[in-house]
């Protein structure tokens, strides 16, 4: 690990990412859009080890939890690999549509 990053698959990267996005689930929920309702409970992220999972019901609604990971990630120096990041987007009655790959802000990703 240098001053700035640590290497994929270090054994602290989990713990490290656990500790820095401790409260992402209240800034997503700030704006009350995006997520998914769980009885009485809106859950915006899924997180396992040092990988998250964004959940909408809307497409726009996604796009706007994007929006403000990326000014939450700003605000405390990190950044979206966009290399491993991916967009899938399940349809209402099952499966997934079609691959698509996009460019989200000047960046790659996948769809």
């Amino acid at each position: 690990m240098n001053g700035e990053r640590s290497e994929t698959g270090m054994p602290i990267n989990p713990l490290l990412f656990n500790i820095m996005l401790t409260d992402i689930e209240e800034e997503m929920g700030k704006v009350k859009r995006g997520g998914v309702k769980l009885r009485r409970h809106r859950i915006y992220s899924l997180a396992y080890a040092d990988d998250m999972v964004l959940v909408a019901e809307e497409e726009e609604e996604m796009r706007g939890m994007i929006e403000r990971l990326e000014k939450y990630l700003k605000r405390k120096k990190l950044e979206l690999n966009t290399e491993k990041t991916k967009i899938i987007r399940f349809r209402k009655k099952g499966g997934r549509w079609k691959k698509r790959y996009g460019n989200e802000k000047g960046r790659q990703l996948r769809r």
